[in-house]
């Protein structure tokens, strides 16, 4: 029989060298999803939302799963874009990937009650105070007078509509939701 020399010592360095290859890669794109974070947290704060969101989603692209801070900064910038639906998906992300992140549900509270989704609104606040946190109770508390105005402003303009067949005064207007406008 014939003695192989050197085999195993020859699979370690090889087994050792993927490994080294294998964390050298993670660290680069830990990297570059950080910096991606840096770029799209100092676009947000100039007001550059369009350049926000690209960042943002590239940083994103490069978390291993899903990163509750990335989305929820994302979320911001798509709704301030006008992005309802994908700051609305991205926050449902966020809020999956981090339940008791207080300022995630607070958001997504703020965009169901600007979109009148009250029902859902009401979920987020109950979440909210089960966090039982100073910072989440000071947001249920928010959220739930900003809900109650937008229901009580929703249907006062809906009667006022229903009454004024000309339209809304214009003295009105301006403290109905949406401008009271006649639609």
């Amino acid at each position: 029989m014939k003695k192989h020399k050197g085999g195993f010592a020859a699979l370690l360095v090889a087994i050792i060298a993927l490994a080294a290859l294998a964390g050298t890669a993670l660290l680069s794109v830990e990297a570059f999803k950080k910096h991606s974070l840096e770029k799209g947290l100092a676009a947000l704060a100039a007001g550059d939302l369009r350049t926000a969101v690209e960042k943002f989603e590239k940083a994103a692209k490069f978390s291993f799963r899903p990163n509750a801070f990335i989305l929820l900064n994302l979320a911001k910038a798509q709704y301030a874009l006008g992005d309802v639906n994908k700051a609305t998906e991205n926050l449902q992300k966020a809020e999956s990937a981090d339940p008791a992140d207080a300022d995630i549900r607070y958001e997504l509270g703020r965009i169901y009650i600007r979109e009148k989704n009250y029902g859902d609104a009401k979920k987020e606040i109950s979440a909210l105070e089960a966090l039982h946190t100073d910072k989440a109770d000071r947001y249920a508390q928010e959220l739930r007078e900003a809900a109650q105005t937008g229901t009580v402003k929703d249907a006062v303009g809906d009667f006022l509509k229903k009454i004024l067949p000309e339209g809304i005064p214009g003295i009105l207007k301006n403290v109905l939701p949406g401008g009271g406008g006649n639609e």
